[in-house]
């Protein structure tokens, strides 16, 4: 985040302490629609990225992909 933040402005829509009650379909949503909305780009982390891929991917208007590369 903080090298993202030398050459972008960075609004993190995560949560800001562990709740083990928390669900990735929240977050992905969260990114996924402020970027429809926008001019802005959305970074997706969890464990395979998959889910947040197919969650993201049902906001219209978006693409997202699991890359697990640069080249990807």
């Amino acid at each position: 985040k903080k090298n993202l933040a030398t050459s972008y402005d960075v609004v993190d829509l995560g949560n800001t302490h562990f709740n083990r009650n928390d669900d990735y379909v929240d977050y992905a949503q969260k990114v996924a629609r402020a970027v429809a909305e926008g001019d802005a780009m959305g970074i997706l982390f969890c464990d395979t990225g998959v889910g947040m891929e197919m969650v993201a991917n049902k906001v219209k208007g978006i693409r997202a992909v699991n890359a697990t590369s640069e080249l990807m």
